[in-house]
């Protein structure tokens, strides 16, 4: 990461939207930093998270607090995650520019809009409609054209697979069958496993034979995957 060298003071007075850009790059360095704390160094996600503006995906209300790490509610019981944790699933789900990639659980929208600058397309499923819609309004602002989202139940009925990369962004028990059944020859798929008190982020990979391998990543916490194919 580039440093800055320090610069003359100014007699200046800034404007408040150049004051605002000031305030908005330090936020971006912080999140940075923060992101790079947790083991993070590819340069593709980390200039995805320069590209989104993090602002957009939570309450106006809460829009001087998007730049920090840590997790924020954004209505309907859900929550938008803390950025680190929303990297280090990025890294695990090793999505490539031609990766045709599901997200389940898309909430207001802000990990779908990070994949759509490393994936060629997301689909993204979230069950609340108000969530939705407004995943959509956010992604339509930002002229994101390659994110569909649906409302639906993301475990029950999935878009037509299958697909390259699936991420689960909504703790369960086990990982629905019907989300396995997506996933070809050499597909990943990461979610976080457990129940509300332990969570793990647990890998899924297929092989070139379709064989499924699973290794563990990092202890998380995430909101229940609620659906009509988790018990």
């Amino acid at each position: 990461m580039a440093t800055r060298m320090p610069q003359e003071p100014s007699l200046e007075v800034s404007s408040p939207g150049s004051a605002q850009a000031v305030r908005a790059g330090a936020g971006i360095a912080e999140l940075l930093d923060a992101i790079a704390s947790a083991g993070i160094r590819d340069p593709r996600i980390l200039e995805a998270f320069v590209r989104v503006p993090r602002d957009t995906f939570v309450p106006r209300w809460l829009a001087s607090r998007s730049f920090e790490d840590v997790a924020l509610p954004i209505g309907c019981g859900q929550t938008i995650s803390q950025p680190s944790m929303v990297a280090i699933m990025l890294s695990e789900l090793e999505v490539d520019a031609s990766s045709r990639v599901l997200e389940v659980g898309a909430g207001s929208g802000y990990a779908a809009c990070l994949l759509s600058h490393l994936a060629h397309s997301v689909q993204a499923v979230e069950r609340h409609q108000q969530l939705a819609q407004g995943a959509r309004n956010a992604l339509s602002r930002l002229g994101r054209t390659n994110v569909t989202v649906y409302h639906g139940d993301g475990a029950a009925c999935m878009p037509r697979g299958p697909f390259d990369r699936i991420l689960i962004s909504a703790a369960a028990a086990k990982v629905p069958d019907a989300l396995l059944a997506l996933l070809p020859p050499l597909g990943r798929l990461v979610a976080p496993i457990g129940d509300a008190d332990t969570q793990l982020l647990m890998t899924y990979q297929r092989d070139a034979a379709g064989e499924l391998s699973v290794h563990e990543s990092v202890r998380c916490r995430f909101v229940p995957l609620v659906s009509h194919a988790v018990s």
